[in-house]
């Protein structure tokens, strides 16, 4: 037999929920790019060259990628 009328509706709002969680993703990781980049060019504008600024910059490429890892892994609020 083919599919109930409540299986239909229940994939239909699976999908929608899927794509719902999807695009609030997408939204935190266009935020948080541009959020890291003004901070890069923030810090990179006004310290001096220096290995602390340098090791300021790894850590926050390892803030971008572990906020990235965990919103993959738990999603957002």
């Amino acid at each position: 037999m083919g599919q109930s009328i409540y299986e239909g509706r229940s994939v239909k709002l699976e999908q929608e929920a899927k794509a719902h969680v999807e695009g609030t993703r997408i939204k935190f990781y266009d935020e948080l790019a541009q959020h890291a980049e003004a901070l890069e060019q923030h810090i990179k504008n006004n310290l001096w060259q220096s290995d602390e600024r340098n090791k300021a910059l790894e850590h926050l490429i390892a803030t971008v990628l572990w906020a990235r890892h965990c919103v993959k892994k738990h999603g957002t609020q």
